[in-house]
């Protein structure tokens, strides 16, 4: 229950997830959404633990030279956004200091080089070229369709979102009005609505993803052509997406390998940056409709010699291709790792380590579950694994998600 009492605090971090970090008289952390390092801020207590609080800002009474006005009328009630209240350099480097305490809090690297690369985005706004909104309750308008609050119940509905693209706020109220009658939908609307911009053609949205089923679009890696399903995974802002798949290109390029196998491959982005100069190649995807894009992608780049495409999940295709093969022939084998927020199964981690290939990349968009599972990996844990080196890509700005790859060596 939120108390009545008042608190003046003065906050001194901000966490992974976004919320400031302060103290309170008696000594116990206090987190406290949208605030900045150095402000010092009036608050109201809303949770008490025996070692540390939630609470809500009342006032910021010596705000930080970095706190800029956001310009969504949501931001605050949107579940959405944690940052719009920060100048986006601070933003790129609140998540920099993140990655690095969660990598020696959660991962147990007590020693950590700084990252190799700290990718910010060219557009801290109108980057997205997806968006995914819920569905109204029973009874609601259509128009209704929305983001959910930050108590991740309150439907918040979205007349236009900051973070997409022109087009698809373009879009939004075309789709919203009237989708019941177009698309035989009855309240509750059963589906999201998704919109989407492909790097060449015009934006579309669908509400069931049976709507597009088969159909694929055009996105664009090195300034070629690839085919993506229309309802398939593809990174949300393609300037970002490019600096990360450059600089797991260069990594791979420094040391390639006869073999290279892209787990959780989607349309094959990994594969179709990397693998040109692999003998062998290797694409594990459990999407269909992913992995008959991506056979057509490597054809197209002419890199269907030597490939395979395993429609099968990357936790049980993996742990047998690796176990299956020779001591050298996985010492000549790049793993890819780019799983789900999740991050990767037991069985999967259990197999890297029991049956190592020579070198791993794992990118992931959630670092706790990277750091669990590089513990897990690395010799600090009892693994055979090092981290050779880092890097942390701001593919979502405004929010408090990122991106981070890693290689990995053998210890």
């Amino acid at each position: 229950m939120t108390s009545e009492i008042l608190h003046e605090i003065r906050i001194t971090d901000v966490a992974l997830g976004g919320d400031g970090v302060g103290r309170l008289a008696d000594g116990r952390a206090v987190f406290v959404p949208f605030t900045l390092p150095g402000e010092t801020v009036t608050v109201r207590l809303v949770t008490e633990q025996a070692r540390f609080c939630r609470a809500e800002v009342t006032a910021v009474t010596a705000p930080a030279a970095a706190r800029v006005i956001p310009p969504c009328p949501l931001f605050g009630r949107c579940g959405g956004c944690q940052y719009q209240h920060a100048a986006y350099p601070l933003q790129v480097e609140l998540k920099q200091k993140q990655l690095r305490e969660t990598l020696r809090r959660i991962g147990g690297f007590a020693e950590l080089p700084e990252p190799e690369v700290v990718a910010a985005s060219p557009q801290p706004f109108a980057y997205r070229n997806k968006l995914r909104l819920e569905p109204p309750a029973a009874g609601a308008p259509v128009a209704g369709y929305g983001f959910f609050a930050r108590d991740n119940t309150t439907l918040l509905p979205v007349p236009a979102c900051p973070l997409a693209m022109p087009s698809l706020n373009a879009l939004l109220p075309e789709m919203l009005r009237d989708p019941a009658a177009a698309r035989n939908l009855t309240a509750p609307y059963p589906f999201p609505l998704t919109l989407r911009q492909p790097a060449v053609g015009p934006a579309y949205g669908y509400f069931d993803p049976a709507e597009v089923s088969g159909r694929v679009v055009e996105e664009r890696l090195d300034g070629r052509p690839v085919r993506v399903p229309a309802a398939g995974f593809w990174q949300v802002n393609p300037a970002v997406a490019a600096r990360l798949l450059e600089t797991v290109g260069a990594w791979y390029a420094a040391a390639p390998t006869p073999t290279l196998v892209d787990a959780y491959a989607g349309a094959g982005a990994f594969m179709l940056t990397l693998g040109a100069s692999a003998a062998r190649r290797i694409l594990i995807e459990a999407d269909p409709a992913a992995v008959a894009a991506a056979r057509d992608n490597l054809a197209y780049r002419g890199l269907s010699a030597g490939a395979e495409c395993l429609a099968a999940s990357a936790e049980t295709a993996l742990p047998r291709r690796l176990k299956a093969a020779s001591a050298a022939d996985r010492a000549a084998m790049t793993v890819v790792l780019d799983p789900p927020r999740g991050g990767c199964a037991p069985e999967l981690l259990a197999a890297l380590s029991a049956y190592p290939p020579g070198r791993i990349f794992y990118v992931s968009c959630h670092p706790a579950t990277l750091s669990r599972d590089l513990r897990k990996l690395c010799t600090h844990g009892g693994g055979p694994w090092q981290l050779a080196r880092y890097a942390l890509f701001d593919m979502f700005p405004q929010t408090a998600h990122f991106e981070t790859a890693v290689e990995l060596v053998p210890g």
